[in-house]
């Protein structure tokens, strides 16, 4: 079962005296709905949800171990799968990518990460070929390029 861990980023001037971060959360309050209300951010204290972005862990690594987030920005070197040729014999490959992926939520590793190939065949990010290489709310000019 993954683990369900949250971050925030907190924009300028939302909480004098803190610059624009991101701050792990550390404990979160309810409303009678089942929605975050408040979350305990670490050095912060209680804050309202309304003044920052939440953004959940989605349960995968990048090949240095690090934890991937929603909105995190991903570099991906290669994948690896199965083409089918015209007489429906399948073999292994390996493509080198080099390029850049937006984790939009939680459900877009799902749909990044495995996919149908144009070739009849299936592919998959290689583990060890994705490194997160930032966000798009410190590093906006990475989606950019």
């Amino acid at each position: 079962m993954r683990e369900i861990k949250l971050q925030a980023f907190v924009d300028n001037d939302i909480i004098e005296g803190y610059p624009a971060a991101i701050y792990p959360v550390l404990a979160a309050e309810w409303n009678g709905q089942g929605d975050i209300c408040k979350v305990k951010l670490h050095p912060c204290g209680w804050i309202d949800v309304k003044w920052i972005t939440l953004r959940q862990y989605t349960g995968l690594k990048d090949k240095q171990g690090k934890e991937i987030y929603e909105g995190d920005i991903l570099l991906v070197t290669k994948v690896i799968g199965t083409r089918v040729d015209r007489d429906g014999i399948a073999e292994d490959y390996t493509q080198i990518l080099n390029r850049k992926v937006f984790i939009r939520d939680i459900f877009t590793p799902i749909v990044s990460f495995e996919g149908h190939s144009d070739n009849g065949g299936w592919w998959r990010y290689d583990d060890n070929s994705i490194e997160v290489i930032g966000n798009i709310y410190e590093n906006p000019e990475l989606v950019e390029d």
